[in-house]
């Protein structure tokens, strides 16, 4: 007698993808970013589908709610966010689809989502987006700062089976600087006679870094000190050459006697004028 052969039983194997993504990628130190994370679930229905974004946010990088409402995977029959707040300890809020969640009671350091139902379909998506808010103190000492967010996705199916997938993206943070260089060389660099010329320049540059850093104004001062040995003490201002002007701005001269003037009311073709100028 031949015995058939035993028939074998594979079992479902769930499967999740998991994505993140912060918009926009740097930002100034004060602004806010738009994060979204999505979990999708592979070719087998399950019964739990969970996002989880956590141990991000701090003091001075905080979570600024969920905008627009979480978008549901078909099949799920009930849904809850699980705060993780900075005090410890966690809070637990159900919400319904198409609702936004209530805010957490306090400051957070991350979350979790978890949707539940008898069969959540295959290959269905939830999304979540949320804003990511800083303070203008979130660089700290630093110029700038990369953070690196990852989002978890997994998935249980009605026979326990899980499976799980991470994926991550980075914000870049500046902190809203202006930094400014100047030069000053006098030529010839060589020993003058008295009543001999000389050319002093001046080269200063601005550098804003940061989108709430705007440079509105560059002020060359070149003034007379307290010294026994000023420049300004042995020369007389004469004349300015030719000067580089930034595009979209205009440059005014000044130059001080007991008070700054302007050096076109200064008339200073044919004259001499006071000796500190800007």
């Amino acid at each position: 007698m031949t015995v058939p052969p035993a028939d074998t039983v594979n079992p479902a194997i769930p499967t999740v993808e998991a994505a993140k993504d912060i918009t926009p990628s740097s930002i100034t130190a004060g602004q806010s970013a738009k994060a979204t994370i999505t979990g999708t679930n592979g070719a087998v229905p399950v019964s739990t589908l969970r996002l989880a974004d956590l141990d991000f946010f701090t003091d001075e990088v905080t979570f600024g709610g969920f905008s627009p409402a979480p978008v549901w995977p078909a099949g799920a029959d009930t849904a809850e966010v699980i705060y993780h707040l900075s005090a410890g300890g966690t809070q637990t809020v159900p919400f319904t689809n198409g609702a936004t969640p209530t805010a957490p009671s306090g400051p957070i350091t991350g979350f979790e989502i978890i949707w539940s139902g008898d069969t959540i379909s295959a290959d269905e998506t939830a999304t979540v987006k949320f804003d990511i808010d800083t303070s203008e103190e979130a660089t700290g000492a630093d110029t700038d700062v990369t953070l690196t967010n990852t989002v978890a996705a997994d998935v249980e199916a009605p026979n326990g089976l899980t499976d799980e997938a991470t994926a991550f993206d980075t914000l870049r943070i500046v902190n809203p600087d202006i930094s400014v260089t100047i030069n000053k060389a006098v030529r010839p660099s060589s020993s003058v006679e008295p009543g001999e010329t000389v050319i002093s320049s001046l080269a200063a540059n601005a550098v804003a870094t940061g989108d709430g850093a705007v440079v509105h104004d560059i002020v060359v001062d070149d003034v007379w000190g307290e010294g026994a040995a000023e420049f300004w003490n042995a020369f007389d201002f004469k004349a300015v050459a030719p000067t580089q002007v930034p595009p979209n701005t205009e440059l005014t001269i000044e130059v001080r006697g007991r008070r700054w003037h302007l050096a076109d009311a200064q008339g200073l073709t044919g004259r001499t004028v006071p000796r500190s100028c800007r």
